[in-house]
């Protein structure tokens, strides 16, 4: 079974998923989109993916759909006494695993394949395989008309960067930077091509699954 996930409607299906099927012995494919992944503090953050993982490891913090429950924020807060503000609050379990994908991909790892190998140090059911959408770098950019004082500017700004306060903001474009550069890659064109159908998940059609399709 193939599913194509973002970071927030996916989840929830997949959630309710696992409970009527049993993956010790069906096989679970998550596409997942990787047009938000960001870097924050020299690490690569990949949102969508991190959530997938957690989800299946039940560590998720379903309150928000992001992050590890019970997480704590010290590194975090010790970085904003040194103003040093990242744009998304970064926990310090979920911030380990990041540091240690960022490792994996400087020293030439693919992303697919970093995914794997965390997967793999996490203790993830053998059964259930998460799969970036691509090895290439995607990033969403939104074009945006911002009202400051009395007057109107135009911005791109990363997805992340929207999402922190989309409501004062007016979307004029939606942008894939790079999208038509990528591949599909050996893994994953094996999976579908070894699969009868795929599940396309209820996450946002535009800047979730627009970019994996």
């Amino acid at each position: 079974m193939i599913v194509l996930s973002g970071g927030t409607g996916t989840p929830k299906l997949i959630d309710g998923l696992i409970q009527l099927i049993d993956i010790d012995s069906e096989k679970l494919n998550i596409i997942v989109n990787t047009a938000d992944d960001i870097i924050i503090s020299d690490l690569y953050i990949s949102p969508d993916i991190d959530t997938i993982i957690y989800l299946f490891l039940n560590i998720l913090n379903k309150d928000k759909w992001w992050g590890i429950k019970n997480d704590t924020f010290n590194t975090y807060l010790q970085l904003s006494n040194f103003n040093i503000n990242e744009l998304l609050k970064i926990g310090d379990k979920d911030r380990a695993i990041s540091i240690f994908r960022t490792s994996l991909l400087k020293r030439k790892y693919s992303l697919s394949d970093s995914i794997k190998i965390i997967c793999k140090k996490l203790n993830l059911n053998k059964n259930i395989s998460i799969f970036p959408m691509t090895n290439e770098k995607v990033t969403t950019t939104i074009k945006c008309q911002i009202k400051k004082l009395n007057f109107f500017q135009i911005q791109d700004l990363h997805y992340q960067e929207y999402l922190m306060n989309p409501k004062d903001k007016k979307i004029l474009n939606i942008t894939l930077k790079n999208i038509e550069n990528c591949k599909i890659y050996n893994d994953l064109l094996f999976i579908l091509n070894s699969e009868d159908f795929v599940i396309i998940g209820p996450s946002n059609p535009i800047t979730s699954i627009g970019p994996i399709l």
